[in-house]
């Protein structure tokens, strides 16, 4: 069975970066849209009380006591972050699985410091085949049993991301803030679904890599079998060429993602995971990236 690291469990429990991270998230998200003026809990401006339309609970003391006066606190109004994740559950990600258990119980605590407003996170998984709609409560203490039963993936073999992102969009009520965890391997078609997406939303894209997928032992002529697409070819693993060829296609690939994740424009964020390297640590690379 699927496991959660102790260190990151360790870690979320009293982690006082969660807080950092919500807001931060919070800001971009409502830096996306700008604020109005309504029902809500964050202080905007004071303006002369009128009887006919201002709640009397918003009369402010201060300057009542100052002036004279009365006056109505008026505040931004609330915004409602309806999050979503959307996880690429195809074969190459099978050996990524303690990491998306990580992410996934991550962005739960994220979100529960986010605000109260939101109850649950959707998650929708999936490769070409299945799709799995998962839906996590906010706020409730699961134990790591009931977690990893909550969030059990099913993971297939030919990878389809841009199918499943055209599936997520079909469930969105409102303007979302929406996280894509892949390894975007065969990605071309999904790339233009996020920006799309990009358009109408606020994304996260988590891109889960590994140096050890540029690394090949030399173990001789094998069977190689591709996770994505079930095509099976002979290789001599053997060769040095072969070898140094393919790590170079694996950093190509690696560089083109990261760019493309890049180039989908101010409403996106993007998020190198280092599959190699614990979730604590990745987040400390992001915060510093971020600046934070």
């Amino acid at each position: 069975m699927s496991k959660l690291e102790e260190e990151d469990i360790e870690l979320l429990a009293t982690n006082k970066q969660l807080k950092i991270l919500s807001d931060f998230f919070l800001s971009f998200y409502l830096g996306s849209q700008g604020n109005r003026r309504g029902a809500g809990s964050n202080f905007h401006s004071l303006k002369e009380y009128n009887p006919q339309s201002d709640d009397s609970k918003n009369i402010d003391c201060t300057s009542l006591a100052k002036d004279q006066k009365l006056h109505s606190k008026q505040f931004f109004e609330d915004k409602i972050v309806e999050p979503f994740l959307i996880v690429d559950s195809s074969g190459s990600m099978k050996t990524k699985e303690d990491k998306i258990n990580s992410l996934i119980y991550f962005f739960k605590k994220v979100f529960e410091y986010t605000q109260t407003s939101c109850k649950s996170l959707r998650v929708l998984a999936g490769d070409a085949e299945l799709q799995q709609d998962l839906e996590l409560k906010l706020f409730k203490n699961y134990s790591v049993k009931e977690f990893l039963a909550q969030t059990k993936l099913n993971y297939g073999k030919q990878g389809d991301l841009a199918k499943l992102i055209q599936s997520a969009s079909t469930k969105f009520r409102r303007r979302n803030f929406v996280i894509v965890i892949s390894d975007f391997i065969d990605s071309e078609a999904a790339f233009k679904e996020l920006s799309l997406l990009s358009h109408k939303h606020i994304l996260l894209a988590v891109h889960l890599h590994s140096s050890l997928e540029s690394e090949i032992p030399q173990s001789g002529t094998f069977y190689a079998k591709d996770p994505e697409t079930g095509a099976t070819k002979i290789i001599d693993f053997s060769s040095q060429d072969f070898r140094n060829n393919y790590a170079k296609i694996v950093e190509l690939k690696r560089t083109h993602v990261q760019k493309a994740l890049l180039e989908l424009g101010s409403n996106c964020l993007s998020w190198q995971f280092s599959t190699e390297q614990s979730l604590a640590s990745n987040i400390k690379s992001f915060m510093s990236i971020n600046s934070l």
